[in-house]
């Protein structure tokens, strides 16, 4: 199935997956709005569900062209210091505990994926590395808790990788998965 949403003034347009929500806007009344939103927890923006699986995607777009000069400064700020990778961090952790406990979450790899439009290589890569430090992402290196995980044992689902992009390395890096600048209202 295609699933399409829209955040901020970009157009995703997901192809060929099996499911597909916009996570961080539950209704109100609803049961996930209302235990994210009591428990101060931070969701993610999709939760995108392919046959082998499952997508944490959270989007920054500091070049919408409405945003305001000094809010793209701070923003710059926040990618150099330490303040974004931990709001980035805390939505995958938040995200992952909440899907957990529910009991909602197919027994599949994770991936978090972070889309900063403007960002350069450089800062991509820090960004990436830093999630990866932070992150319990699930490494080849960790063949004890692999060997848990084929035996059907607690560790069924993992962060397995963590990675940051821009739009140009997005595009390459899926091109079933598009997104497309809207003009401003």
């Amino acid at each position: 199935m295609d699933i399409s949403f829209e955040e901020g003034q970009l157009h995703f347009q997901f192809k060929n997956v099996q499911a597909g929500a916009k996570f961080d806007e539950q209704p109100p009344g609803s049961p996930d709005h209302n235990f994210l939103a009591g428990r101060g927890l931070k969701p993610v923006d999709f939760i995108i569900e392919t046959a082998d699986r499952v997508l944490f995607i959270e989007i920054k777009d500091p070049e919408h062209t409405r945003a305001k000069r000094q809010a793209v400064a701070e923003f710059k700020k926040k990618v150099q210091g330490v303040v974004l990778r931990d709001e980035l961090v805390r939505k995958c952790r938040d995200t992952y505990l909440y899907r957990t406990c529910t009991h909602n979450l197919p027994r599949k790899d994770i991936h978090y994926y972070v889309l900063i439009t403007g960002l350069n290589v450089q800062d991509l890569s820090t960004l990436t590395k830093q999630l990866l430090d932070q992150l319990p992402v699930l490494l080849e290196r960790d063949a004890e808790l692999r060997n848990l995980r084929q035996h059907g044992q607690q560790w069924d689902n993992f962060v397995t990788a963590s990675v940051a992009f821009n739009l140009r390395t997005w595009q390459a890096q899926f091109p079933d998965f598009l997104v497309e600048r809207r003009a401003a209202e």
